[in-house]
Parts: C-alpha cells; sequence; structure tokens
C-alpha cells in the first residue's frame, strides 16, 4: 500500500513514495544532500556537517564517552518506512552496533587517523560497518524534525485530511543550537487503515538502488583504479600491464587488467594507505568528482 495511491496524491510530488506496510529499498543520501541545491538541502547539509564536525572533534579530543552517548542516538526511526526491511518495519539503525562499537571502529580505521573522515558519507568507504541502509538511518535521525515538518507541509498542500490522525510522538534529532541530539514533542500523521505512523521524505534526496558512495570495492574501481588508470606511466608495474593499439600506441590498461596484477580490491585499498597524505587526498577528491 503505496502512500500516493491511499491517499490519491500526485506521482510528480517532492515527496518519496513509500509503502505504509513495509520498508522500501531506497536511502536517504548524504551525497545527495551535499549536491543539492534548495533551501532544504542546505538546512540539511549543515545538520549534518555540524554532527560530523561535533562527532568527530570528541573522538579527536579524547571525550569517548560523550562520542558514545551521541552515537547511541542514531537508532532507527521506525517512522521513516525506508531500508532493506522485507515487512513490518522494526529496524534497530545501526543494527547490533552500541555506540561504543561504532566509536571503536572509527578510531581503528586509518581513515580517521589520517583525518580522511570529512563527510559523512565518508564512512561508507571507511568504515565497513556502515553502507547504505544504516547511513540513511543516520542521516534520518539528524534531519528528523524537518522531516517532520516536512510531512505537515505535503499533507496540508495536498488538503489531505481523512484516511489519517495524528498522534503526539517524543522524538529525538539534532539540533543546531546546542550541537546535540534533543527530544521534543511532535504530532505524526498514523494511517487508519494500518495504524502505521509515517513521516515523508523529500525525492531530491533520496537513492533507490543504494547510496551513491557505495562501499570500500567501489571506492577501489572508481577512485583508486580511476587514477591509476588517469596515471599508469607513473607506475611501472602498472604500465607494462598497457596495451598498445594498432598504430604501436600505448594505450591505458583495464581496471580488471590492475586489478588482479594488484591482487584484489581489499590488496588496493591497503596500498590505498600507504600513499602520502596529499596523493590519498587527490584520489578521495577524484572518487567524490566521479560521483557527482
Amino acid at each position: 500500500m503505496h502512500i500516493n495511491d491511499f491517499y490519491n496524491l500526485p506521482d510528480n510530488s517532492e515527496h518519496f513514495n513509500i509503502n505504509l506496510e513495509k520498508d522500501t529499498k531506497a536511502f536517504i543520501d548524504p551525497h545527495k544532500i551535499r549536491c543539492g541545491n534548495s533551501q532544504r538541502t542546505l538546512l540539511y547539509e549543515d545538520k549534518i556537517n555540524d554532527f560530523m564536525e561535533t562527532l568527530v572533534s570528541l573522538l579527536k579530543n579524547d571525550k569517548y564517552e560523550e562520542a558514545i552517548q551521541l552515537c547511541n542516538s542514531l537508532s532507527e526511526c521506525n517512522f521513516i518506512h525506508l531500508g532493506y526491511c522485507k515487512s513490518n518495519p522494526q529496524g534497530k539503525g545501526l543494527g547490533t552496533i552500541t555506540g561504543k562499537e561504532l566509536c571503536d571502529s572509527i578510531i581503528d580505521s586509518e581513515a580517521f587517523s589520517e583525518d580522511l573522515l570529512t563527510h559523512l558519507e565518508d564512512f561508507t568507504i571507511f568504515i565497513k560497518q556502515i553502507g547504505s541502509d544504516r547511513i540513511s538511518d543516520i542521516c534520518a535521525r539528524i534531519i528528523l524534525f524537518d522531516l517532520v515538518d516536512f510531512t505537515k507541509e505535503t499533507l496540508d498542500e495536498y488538503k489531505v485530511d481523512t484516511g489519517f490522525y495524528w498522534e503526539n510522538t517524543e522524538l529525538v534529532s539534532w539540533d543546531l543550537t546546542s550541537h546535540q541530539f534533543i527530544k521534543k514533542k511532535c504530532k505524526i500523521p498514523v494511517c487508519e487503515n494500518n495504524k502505521s505512523p509515517f513521516i515523508l521524505t523529500p525525492k531530491e534526496i533520496i537513492s533507490e538502488e543504494h547510496v551513491t558512495y557505495n562501499g570500500l570495492a567501489d571506492f577501489v574501481r572508481h577512485g583508486i583504479l580511476a587514477y591509476y588508470i588517469n596515471n599508469y606511466r607513473n607506475f611501472p608495474e602498472i604500465l607494462e600491464l598497457a596495451p598498445k593499439n594498432k598504430h604501436g600506441e600505448v594505450i591505458h590498461p583495464s581496471k580488471k587488467a590492475i586489478e588482479e596484477k594488484k591482487g584484489g580490491v581489499n590488496q588496493i585499498f591497503d596500498e590505498f594507505f600507504e600513499f602520502s597524505d596529499d596523493l590519498k587526498r587527490e584520489i578521495i577528491n577524484l572518487y567524490k568528482k566521479i560521483k557527482k
């Protein structure tokens, strides 16, 4: 039962058409938020950046317990109806990962010690436990109050006044002024048909297959290997893989050939951290440029 069908809403509306009976395979994407240019996405970006800066600062300054407390607030909000869940959404957001385990994973990553975690979406590259579903849950939690406002604006805009009722619920979300998660009572619509609370999300921040930064392997293939191909003449072991065209001219080798030569994705990723700081940042910037 999709919301547009149930409430007779147009498909060209600004909200994503969620299923009210189970999670829809779609994700809030921090990269799409960063690439947006609306007032809405700028506000979302400010909040996500503030959360990220606060968390990294706490960990860098050995305020470990405060960082754990911060991350313990990142549980999934089941009203969003997005993610991999196949039935009634009852997700935990970070799954079995506690705030302590998440903080430990960040601290233990080489990316953290080398100051490479600059954006929230970088977690999906460098923190193995964070994929599309979890990064989406984190984003939703940070901007949840704004999504509640967006939901009310949408229902008001299309004059939806039947088929649901309002329920007062205490929610937790990020506050830019205090730089922390706060609680407040919010009015949430509840579908009368199945008693399911729901919060709508703008289409412009949604990715349907997976988030744009799709993990370690994606970074290797579209970042590191792309860099190798663009600069293959600087790497003798890669230059020898370069074939020649019919005119005898050397052309760049394939990603597959380089990956096999280098011993696979994990080996290539490990070697990435042996590069200079400038080169690592150059490759990360290339990856982000390609993804944008």
